[in-house]
């Protein structure tokens, strides 16, 4: 049975109790489920046609357009597409999450500090 420590703490309960450790749940939170991730859709030929291409790209002011897309979305299906974008938005709210507790803990050791 999955327990998730947010719905312990909602009911009161120790996750303790439950045999739930703070490195178990931070590694379960960290792993993307694997339905969630998707299978590579490109083939080589289109790594092929991404080396003729590259050739072809148009440089406006610094930024870079390039004219073909390696991976048409026409060919994966758009289901895909979106689940690749969710585990990439998830992977990096993750680490925002833990940048937002370094500048936490990093702030308050130096007020803390700086008050004593």
């Amino acid at each position: 049975m999955m327990v998730s420590m947010e719905a312990l703490a909602m009911a009161g309960e120790d996750y303790q109790e439950w045999g739930l450790s703070i490195d178990e749940y931070e590694y379960q939170e960290s792993v993307v489920p694997s339905h969630l991730l998707a299978e590579e859709d490109c083939s080589e030929e289109d790594s092929e046609d991404e080396d003729h291409v590259n050739d072809d790209n148009r440089d406006f002011d610094g930024v870079e357009a390039k004219q073909h897309v390696t991976c048409d979305v026409r060919d994966s299906s758009v289901g895909k597409l979106i689940e690749q974008s969710i585990s990439h938005i998830i992977v990096h709210l993750k680490q925002i999450k833990l940048l937002t507790h370094l500048l936490e803990n990093f702030l308050f050791s130096h007020v803390l500090d700086f008050l004593l």
